[in-house]
């Protein structure tokens, strides 16, 4: 199982008064009693997801109704069936909605994350990925650099910067990656639509 919850505490500011910490605290408690049961029912602790990186994995930046409105958007587009709850009077799309798109998004993220996981356990094309990471102007410069320096602590400290740079472009390849298998029609036989 993948289990993704949204860390309802991510997008909150801090409380202005008693009844908003209350409400806060609550809803941590609330969170912490789920993420408990999540445990024990899906013998897997869940992934909790920033609502805000969910809809940014997406290409929805910014918060609020207008954000959550395009994420909406974006999941109707995907997936013809996708469930809207309108108003019965109005017609109007209720929040309801808006919360299956939330919920959408955030299980998308999970999987993603799942999957990135995956291809890191994969030494292979780890190794492979360091290699072609290594190889953009910019951080062979730094790997001269660090090389030069070395042993000295200005040395040790490029190296430093350097694998985490190296991280960060593996990171960013991993995902081009998967858009790619994505547009190509499923990841290893799943959808990210699903």
């Amino acid at each position: 199982w993948i289990v993704g919850i949204d860390d309802a505490m991510a997008d909150r500011s801090l409380p202005g008064d008693s009844a908003q910490q209350h409400a806060q605290r609550s809803t941590a408690m609330l969170q912490g009693l789920i993420i408990g049961d999540c445990k024990r029912l899906f013998r897997a602790a869940p992934v909790l997801i920033v609502p805000q990186q969910a809809r940014q994995s997406l290409g929805v930046y910014g918060r609020g109704p207008e954000a959550r409105r395009k994420v909406f958007d974006i999941a109707c587009g995907r997936i013809s069936d996708f469930p809207v709850i309108k108003a019965e009077k109005s017609g109007a799309v209720k929040d309801e909605s808006l919360l299956l798109s939330d919920a959408w998004a955030s299980a998308r993220f999970a999987q993603r994350m799942a999957l990135i996981a995956q291809l890191k356990s994969d030494a292979g094309i780890m190794e492979e990925l360091r290699r072609e990471a290594l190889k953009t102007p910019k951080l062979r410069r730094l790997s001269e650099t660090a090389a030069d320096l070395h042993p000295r602590k200005p040395g040790r400290d490029l190296e430093e910067v350097l694998a985490s740079q190296t991280e960060y472009f593996v990171e960013k390849l991993l995902n081009r990656m998967l858009d790619a298998e994505e547009q190509d029609g499923g990841l290893r036989g799943q959808s990210l639509a699903s």
